[in-house]
Parts: structure tokens; C-alpha cells; sequence
């Protein structure tokens, strides 16, 4: 991977936040482009939903992409994921990387039916590449990702860990859930269960966790 691509499909974002993340990312050897819209503010979003959707659009079809960096999730990028065309996507498959909203832009590529063949990293975005310490886990983690870097997680088991079900209220959850049954069919919270093994051991959702946000230094406002 050597080129990232910035673009703003959902919320409107501070531009600090992108220069800063652009310039870090810079720093570590990637080449970096933003956006026309990346920088934009309409109402709450970072344009309308033309524009983000043309940012998107030409993103996935630039042939010197190998990344795609969305600067923030919030909402948005709902409204438009319907128009998104695959079947013109580059040669080089690019990266798509982010969280919260953008898991629609995720679970379209799991979806389709173009076989594409590529991985995303449901993973920091601008504000945190920006601003976390160069030393943070998180970022860290981010970065050997990026590098493809191989990434080991050892999580010691809790005495009071115990196999069973669980009910998840999670609105990445139930974003996934409308997004795979359509959207006239309706997924109540209390309809989203999710099975977690935890015996020792054993790293489960906390690893997915984990290599999006590295720990909780990585949480925060999106």
C-alpha cells in the first residue's frame, strides 16, 4: 500500500482533523490526496449528497488509490450507499478504512457479488490519526495494519467468564442487520443477539475490537 485517498462520505469534520491526519500519514511514507468535498459543510454533512457520492465514486475508481481514509462516520453515507456502483472499481481494489457510518461502505463490499477480493479495516480515522500520541497502542496498531504488519492479541481470561448467550444492543449491529434484510424489513434491538465464546483464552469480538481501536485510548467522539 502507498497511496491513501481522504474523502468525506458522511458528517462534516473540523479540517484540522484531516491536515493533521494527512500530515502524520505523510510522515510514515504514504502518499496522500484529499478529496474535492473531503473539507465541506453542508448542514451537518461534508456536502450534499451528490457531491459526497461523486468524491466516493471517483475514489473507488482512481486507478492510484490503494486506500480509501474516510475522515469521520456520524451519518450520511446511509443516504447514498444505495447509488454506489462496484462494478467499476479499480484494478487495485483499494483498502477501505474506517467505522460507525462507514460499516455500510464495509458491508458493501462483503455483499457484492463482484467477488471483490480485498480487505477493510474497520479502523481510526482522521480525528485520532490526528491527535492520539505517536506512541499510543492504537495508533500503533493502526499502523502496522496499514503495513499489513502480522498483529498478535493475547487477552487473559476474567475468573468470572462463562460461556453463554448474550443480548447485544449495538447500533453497528443493527446497521449491518438493515443493511443484509433490506430496508423494509425491521431489526429491533432486542432481535440482535450475538454468541460470545468467552473461556480462556479465547479473544472473540474483543480482537475485532481491539485492531480498530487498540484499547480504549482509541475510543472517543467520531
Amino acid at each position: 500500500m502507498e497511496s491513501i485517498l481522504i474523502i468525506s462520505p458522511s458528517g462534516t469534520i473540523n479540517p484540522d482533523y484531516i491536515e493533521g491526519a494527512a500530515k502524520r500519514l505523510r510522515s510514515w511514507g504514504y502518499k496522500v490526496k484529499v478529496s474535492p468535498h473531503a473539507f465541506g459543510e453542508y448542514g451537518r454533512f461534508s456536502g450534499t449528497d451528490e457531491e459526497r457520492l461523486a468524491d466516493l465514486q471517483a475514489a473507488l475508481q482512481d486507478p492510484s488509490v490503494d486506500a480509501i481514509l474516510c475522515t469521520r462516520g456520524g451519518y450520511g453515507l446511509q443516504r447514498i450507499i444505495d447509488k454506489v456502483d462496484l462494478s467499476s472499481l479499480n484494478v487495485n481494489r483499494p483498502t477501505l478504512i474506517g467505522f460507525s457510518d462507514i460499516t455500510a461502505l464495509h458491508q458493501l463490499y462483503a455483499l457484492s457479488s463482484l467477488n471483490v477480493n480485498r480487505s477493510t479495516l474497520h479502523g481510526l480515522m482522521c480525528k485520532h490519526i490526528a491527535t492520539l500520541p505517536e506512541d499510543s497502542r492504537a495508533l500503533q496498531l493502526f499502523r502496522r495494519a496499514l503495513a499489513c504488519e502480522p498483529i498478535t492479541y493475547t487477552l487473559p481470561a476474567h475468573p468470572l467468564n462463562r460461556f453463554g448467550e448474550a443480548q447485544v444492543d449495538d447500533p453497528v449491529l443493527l446497521l449491518r442487520c438493515h443493511l443484509v434484510v433490506g430496508r423494509q424489513a425491521e431489526a429491533p434491538a432486542e432481535d440482535v443477539r450475538a454468541h460470545v465464546d468467552a473461556g480462556a483464552g479465547d479473544v472473540g469480538v474483543a480482537a475485532a475490537a481491539a485492531v480498530a481501536f487498540g484499547g480504549d485510548e482509541g475510543m472517543g467522539a467520531i
